[in-house]
């Protein structure tokens, strides 16, 4: 895959989940969309990403893990740290919420299902090309069965959990695979040959799934567990119209805009803090939904590169070879 497509396909997604959170800052709540959808995107891209990584530097389990440690969960921390600065106990609450894995209810929160992810890539990375398109299909016919037991009992499926937070990890689990299958097909679902017609169709795609989405959600929730097959179908169509079209006209920004991809999880943490400054100032639409982006990740980028400078440090310390 040309790094352009992954570098907008992550931003894209981190965007749609802060846009997900400006329900306050808008003038109508429905314009706060997109944040289910993010959240597919970015394990989406997180399973290419660790995919291709791992094909260019495999690494015994231990040493993965360790490196995941260092690279993410230190620079994570900091992160934590210095937006609850004097904070104590809004830190420590914060860990507990994004970090440790303390409550069943988190199979539905964006992170600690990031990190489950991660504990079951080395296992499924073991699969071939064969058995993770078939493993794809074996939990895609599992979701269906849930969703027709969800919609025939008109009850919540029985696990002590919300249905929504079961098809949430489940949407998380299948998008992530999606990604690492696109790179174990060397990276592509469709012949190079009619590119044209892939992006129309896709734009097609697009436009309806998105637009299903908004009417089951806004109109008939009955049937809301179907907005998991639009994501899922968005999310396809997004990759097949990145990779279908030209964004060599991107190429000159690519430095920059890899350093705002890097930052997706710095972003995620801080927009919240300034989301809470912007409603108590008299700062109107649209300017407040600039700010919220402008300052999100301006302060996501320095604390990136800190961090970095930290995690490096780190990973020197423990292992000088890996760093």
């Amino acid at each position: 895959m040309i790094i352009s497509n992954l570098v907008f396909l992550r931003i894209l997604a981190i965007m749609l989940i802060v846009n997900a959170h400006l329900e306050t800052l808008y003038p109508f709540p429905s314009m706060a969309f997109g944040g289910t959808l993010g959240n597919s995107l970015f394990y989406f891209v997180s399973g290419i990403g660790l995919t291709a990584s791992f094909h260019r530097n495999p690494l015994p389990a231990f040493q993965w893990g360790k490196r995941r440690i260092t690279k993410i969960i230190i620079p994570l921390l900091i992160y934590i740290g210095l937006v609850n600065l004097g904070n104590l106990k809004g830190f420590v609450d914060e860990v507990f919420l994004l970090v440790i894995w303390h409550d069943i209810k988190q199979v539905a929160s964006f992170l600690p299902v990031l990190w489950g992810l991660y504990l079951l890539f080395l296992p499924i990375n073991r699969l071939n090309a064969t058995g993770t398109r078939n493993t794809l299909l074996v939990l895609m016919l599992a979701t269906f069965i849930l969703f027709v037991y969800r919609i025939k009992t008109s009850s919540d499926i029985s696990s002590g959990l919300p249905s929504s937070d079961i098809f949430f990890s489940l949407n998380a689990l299948i998008c992530f695979m999606l990604g690492m299958y696109v790179i174990k097909k060397n990276d592509g679902f469709f012949s190079r040959k009619h590119t044209f017609l892939v992006a129309i169709a896709s734009i097609a795609i697009v436009l309806f799934s998105q637009g299903m989405h908004h009417y089951i959600f806004t109109i008939d929730r009955k049937y809301i567990f179907m907005n998991f097959y639009f994501n899922f179908l968005t999310v396809i169509a997004l990759y097949l119209l990145t990779t279908s079209v030209n964004l060599k006209v991107i190429d000159k920004f690519l430095p920059f805009m890899q350093e705002i991809a890097l930052s997706s999880l710095a972003v995620f943490i801080v927009h919240g803090k300034i989301i809470d400054i912007l409603k108590k100032t008299s700062i109107q639409f649209p300017y407040n939904i600039a700010c919220v982006y402008l300052y999100s990740f301006i302060f996501a980028y320095s604390l990136t590169k800190g961090s970095n400078y930290a995690g490096n440090y780190v990973l020197k310390r423990i292992s000088p070879k890996e760093a």
